[in-house]
């Protein structure tokens, strides 16, 4: 077996955990998915042309290398595509479209109409490959492979500039000497040397696009890269607080939540993983506000009474929200503590009260008018009205200003 087709084996097996170490820790995000598509477009290039090193059948090596180049072909937009999404770039789909159709016409034209290659010859018990620089075709490759090497490093240069965060700064700044360093000493190795007949470093100039892998291998690694360790505090300090707790990224989605043995709500917290925090409470303008704030950088902690609302479950809290940094000092996230005020437990017991009573209750307290309550629940005003019709009749009282005296005995208004 061919050295070279060894060490092809050992980069595809590198390439094959990122990939799946990526796409596990998160499925549902694009970028991961992104990110497992570009392993694959690389497991791909590598494992076919690493194994043709091996073989000595002329029809079989230029097959394996026609299928091997189809990753290679692809690499380059779904790198651009990544660095775009990296850097949180917008993007429409028509002009993804765009992005990816040159790599499919040339795809279809190196099984149709060119090859690379024109032909091989073995040195030293090792094949190296002619290109074939009187077919027009190859110079669209070139042209190809340019384009998508200045577009993706100006990205990445523009994106290292304009970042003011320095895990991303670190993250820019590796990827573009990476990217800009391999690609180009392999464009040199691989295609501008063999052009003046010079083709012994072939190979060589394949390791050091390699060094690519290395470099996202060590962002993975050392840096936890794309977030693949979503936890931003230890788990084991989040198990032994009695509360209700959500950790939220700065989108205020939440990526970790906690039930304290305190509290009452019986809801699965797993399944509120990556919903919006604005999904499980019960949200009125201050809430809003006061919370994108937080997560904006534009104010700083603060404590407010929250109603949390899971299908049939409906709590009242205390909570406290507050920023978190990450290991390297950014602001990575929000922490939500919830403590339950239990004598509503209570109050709902003794009184048989719903849990939709019990939210009509509060938000009516709060001063909010039957418009604003149907609205905030997508319930018409005439079921709000009853609804209070009958706490009213449960609670033995005849008009809001009852109301407003017995959810002060019982803390409803916080």
């Amino acid at each position: 077996m061919s050295k070279y087709t060894i060490i092809s084996f050992a980069i595809t097996c590198l390439w094959c955990y990122l990939g799946f170490k990526t796409l596990a820790a998160d499925y549902r995000n694009r970028m991961n998915v992104l990110f497992s598509l570009l392993c694959l477009s690389m497991v791909i290039w590598t494992l076919f042309v690493g194994i043709s090193y091996s073989l000595s059948d002329m029809h079989v090596i230029r097959l394996f290398l026609k299928i091997g180049y189809i990753g290679a072909f692809f690499f380059y937009p779904i790198n651009f595509h990544f660095f775009l999404i990296l850097s949180k770039k917008r993007i429409k789909r028509l002009r993804l479209l765009v992005f990816y159709l040159p790599a499919l016409i040339i795809s279809v034209a190196n099984f149709q109409m060119f090859f690379i290659f024109r032909d091989f010859i073995r040195r030293d018990g090792e094949w190296l490959a002619l290109l074939d620089y009187e077919n027009t075709w190859m110079y669209v490759y070139i042209l190809f492979i340019l384009a998508y090497f200045i577009a993706t490093f100006l990205v990445a240069l523009k994106w290292h500039l304009n970042t003011k965060i320095r895990k991303e700064k670190i993250h820019s700044l590796i990827l573009t000497f990476f990217y800009f360093f391999t690609t180009a000493v392999c464009f040199v190795l691989t295609l501008v040397l063999p052009f003046f007949g010079i083709v012994k470093f072939q190979f060589a100039g394949i390791i050091f696009f390699y060094m690519y892998v290395l470099g996202l291998f060590f962002l993975v690694s050392r840096y936890r890269f794309m977030n693949l360790e979503k936890t931003l505090m230890a788990d084991e300090i989040i198990a032994n607080i009695s509360d209700l707790v959500f950790i939220m990224d700065l989108d205020l989605s939440i990526i970790r939540a906690h039930r304290g043995g305190d509290t009452s709500f019986n809801a699965s917290v797993e399944k509120m993983l990556n919903m919006s925090y604005f999904d499980v409470v019960s949200v009125n303008d201050e809430l809003r506000e006061k919370l994108t704030a937080l997560a904006d950088g534009r104010m700083g902690d603060f404590t407010m009474p929250v109603n949390y609302s899971i299908g049939q479950e409906y709590i009242v809290t205390k909570t406290h929200f507050s920023r978190i940094k990450d290991k390297f000092g950014d602001w990575a996230g929000v922490i939500a503590i919830s403590h339950e005020v239990k004598a509503i437990d209570d109050f709902q017991q003794k009184f048989k009260i719903t849990s939709r009573e019990l939210e009509i209750i509060v938000m009516s307290v709060s001063g909010m008018s039957y418009r604003e309550i149907s609205s905030s629940l997508s319930i018409s005003e005439r079921t709000v009205e009853r609804h209070l019709t009958n706490v009213y009749n449960k609670l033995g009282i005849a008009n809001k200003i009852d109301l407003y005296r017995m959810a002060g005995e019982y803390n409803i208004r916080i």
